[in-house]
């Protein structure tokens, strides 16, 4: 076998040589008048940096024969790694800080490493590198997933997590419009979570500059999600993954939620025919609209309706008798009006073999299911359902984790105490109803024995919202009307005034103030360190 080491000049001792040399040499020039202390220890200097440069030369040309990879596969190698990895391999030797120059290792760009401090120029230094090479580009803060609580959901955790990147603002996606968008064009996968300073107009923008996006992620981002889903049905007809999450407001007596449009379910089926996962999280989805979804997207093999409380599981039976259903996974965490029965018969479905190509369904819920009409009225799964289909359809993974079961005395309880003020439970309470329902100043106890039918018969009360969708208003001047009809009305009571304040455009809803428990601590930032320069 071929030796790739450079053979080594014969053994010869010339440290004392060259140390007597070196010494008389420095012997001579402190006897010359002319020549100072000052001067030589600076020839010294010179001398040890010439040393160290032909050093490293050396070294260079060692690491470049025995390496075992060639130059392009050390490139796709390092192309895997991470921002923060990759830097610190460039700062590892000469090799490496060339190799790590080249644009196709700025292929994907991922910076929501927490422990990095990144900024504008940082995104635009990376972006820039890249070039033509640009492929993915993931920005912000990911949620701090509770690992040891399964019951909460993955969508809850990032509402809460943080407050957002603080780091990065509403010009951070500027960099991909730069040439007329030529870094953004053959861009395919844009992520973007927390970063509040981002608006519709900066996200719009930079959609419109990406038609080629096949992967698009938005998580807590304060946009508009109307003018967001308009620009992506407009733009991105190759899109294969739509995620989008509103923020939750922490220290607000409202929630914010997207009331989803017969207008935008249309316009998500006609302009991205080919999604197949889809993941609207926290949104107001109705189960006309989910049927809507479900038969329009041909593809569809992931769908994620987390937090969706409108939704009640009527759609399910028509997932059941759809027999070419190719759904692959059903998420349906912490939807508040998510009924028991409905999810029993799903389940008793899936045992006799319904559903085959279904793999994954997940309906916990920190506070149980509907069990009734009554919307505080809640029950868990019956066990021997669920181990029926663990035992029938062993390939299935079921999540079904719920909080422990309240009796209904305590139920009717929480609904009455936390209506009015200040309890130990301090859950949000929503009700959802049409604009119809007259309100009255005098209006007695909300929990008594005449109850709200929060979930309506979505069946019959969906048809009707079909011709008669509510449209925003928006402000600016570009917005057209959607055509529907009738608008209806938002309230939010505050409790501590009794006051009401009206929103347009949106479902009637009675929220209560959410409490924070006392001496929480609502500061999610952590330290970051700063990314190290290439």
């Amino acid at each position: 076998m071929e030796n790739l080491y450079p053979q080594s000049p014969p053994a010869v001792n010339t440290h004392d040589n060259t140390q007597g040399a070196l010494e008389a040499l420095v012997d001579a020039l402190l006897r010359t008048p002319d020549l100072s202390l000052q001067r030589s220890v600076l020839l010294g200097t010179h001398l040890q940096n010439a040393a160290n440069r032909l050093w490293r030369q050396h070294d260079t040309s060692c690491n470049s024969a025995n390496w075992p990879l060639t130059y392009d596969l050390t490139i796709k190698v390092f192309s895997q790694l991470g921002m923060h990895s990759l830097c610190q391999a460039a700062a590892a030797c000469s090799l490496f800080n060339k190799v790590s120059m080249e644009p196709a290792c700025y292929r994907d760009i991922d910076l929501r490493d927490r422990n990095l401090r990144v900024d504008n120029s940082t995104v635009a230094k990376l972006v820039k590198r890249a070039g033509q090479h640009l492929r993915s580009l993931k920005l912000g803060i990911p949620a701090d997933h509770n690992k040891e609580i399964p019951a909460i959901s993955s969508f809850d955790d990032a509402w809460r997590a943080v407050n957002g990147n603080v780091f990065l603002t509403k010009s951070c996606l500027e960099p991909l419009l730069v040439s007329g968008g030529a870094f953004g064009a053959l861009l395919q996968t844009l992520h973007l979570q927390n970063i509040v300073e981002l608006d519709s107009r900066s996200v719009c923008k930079v959609i419109a500059a990406c038609p080629g996006l096949l992967d698009l992620e938005m998580i807590g981002l304060h946009v508009d999600e109307r003018k967001v889903l308009r620009s992506v049905t407009m733009c991105c007809h190759k899109l294969t993954r739509l995620c989008l999450q509103s923020p939750k407001a922490e220290y607000s007596n409202s929630w914010v939620s997207y009331s989803m449009r017969t207008l935008s379910c249309n316009e998500i089926i006609n302009g991205c025919p080919n999604i197949a996962s889809l993941s609207l999280r926290g949104f107001k989805l109705p189960d006309q609209k989910v049927r809507l979804l479900l038969k329009g997207l041909h593809h569809l093999l992931d769908v994620d309706f987390s937090g969706a409380d409108m939704l009640t599981g009527s759609f399910l039976r028509d997932l059941v008798s759809s027999g070419d259903q190719m759904l692959r996974s059903l998420k349906l965490c912490d939807c508040i009006s998510l009924k028991a029965v409905e999810v029993n018969k799903l389940l008793c479905s899936l045992s006799i073999g319904e559903c085959k190509n279904l793999r994954h369904l997940d309906v916990s819920n920190k506070d149980g299911l509907v069990s009734s009409d009554w919307i505080y009225s809640r029950s868990n799964l019956n066990e021997d359902t669920l181990q029926l289909v663990r035992l029938e359809r062993p390939e299935i993974e079921l999540r079904a984790y719920f909080s422990d079961e309240k009796s209904s005395s305590e139920c009717d309880s929480l609904s009455l105490t936390s209506s009015f003020g200040y309890s130990e439970y301090t859950e949000p309470i929503r009700y959802s109803c049409h604009s119809e329902i007259s309100l009255s100043e005098n209006s007695q106890s909300m929990g008594s024995s005449s109850t709200i039918d929060t979930d309506t018969d979505q069946d019959s009360e969906d048809e009707d919202a079909e011709d008669n969708e509510d449209v925003d208003i928006d402000d600016d001047e570009d917005d057209e009307d959607d055509g529907d009809n009738n608008d209806d009305v938002e309230f939010d009571i505050d409790t501590a005034s009794n006051s009401f304040v009206d929103h347009e455009d949106e479902d009637v809803e009675f929220l209560s103030p959410c409490h924070s428990s006392e001496g929480e601590d609502r500061s999610h930032h952590s330290p970051f360190g700063r990314l190290p320069s290439s």
